[in-house]
């Protein structure tokens, strides 16, 4: 059976509840137990989000853009920049932008390199260290993940096509 739920704190979420065999009861087994999958992060509207949000949100943003550089600059640094411990970083950013710390400084990285690699401002290698990838392998990774091509590709597409946006 399933049950769909919206939760004000964390969004719409389905529930899955399987009965049990009489035999899975029998070793030990519960009879039902529920699976609980969060569904797919929602858009937000501005207007629905609070101004103080709103703020937080853009300071996040800014202490992410300063230290895109550094490669040991992660979730639990980025909460310290902002003065709020982990949990409150992952709850109010879940809140105003509908996504994790570490996917904000993930896509701001990747962001940045899209931008450096469609100027021309470096090989792939050098773009991956001038965002913060300790490792090239990774960075082409991530980087396949978000753009849906290597980024020695998106290099040379934008210089033959001209993209303008990352």
């Amino acid at each position: 059976m399933r049950l769909f739920l919206n939760s004000p704190l964390i969004g719409p979420v389905t529930v899955h509840v399987e009965a049990a065999s009489s035999a899975g009861r029998a070793r030990g087994g519960h009879a039902s137990r529920p699976s609980i999958r969060k569904a797919a992060p929602r858009a937000l509207a501005p207007e629905s989000v609070p101004p103080a949000d709103l703020v937080f949100a853009e300071e996040a943003r800014a202490a992410v853009e300063a230290r895109l550089d550094d490669a040991g600059f992660d979730v639990g640094a980025l909460a310290e920049a902002l003065g709020v411990s982990r949990s409150n970083l992952y709850r109010r950013l879940g809140d105003c932008l509908g996504q994790t710390p570490q996917r904000l400084i993930r896509e701001r990285r990747l962001a940045r390199a899209a931008r450096l690699l469609r100027d021309r401002a470096g090989r792939v290698g050098e773009v991956a260290y001038a965002v913060g990838y300790r490792s090239t392998a990774h960075f082409s990774r991530a980087f396949r993940a978000q753009f849906g091509m290597s980024p020695s590709s998106y290099a040379a597409r934008s210089q033959t096509q001209g993209i303008t946006r990352g």
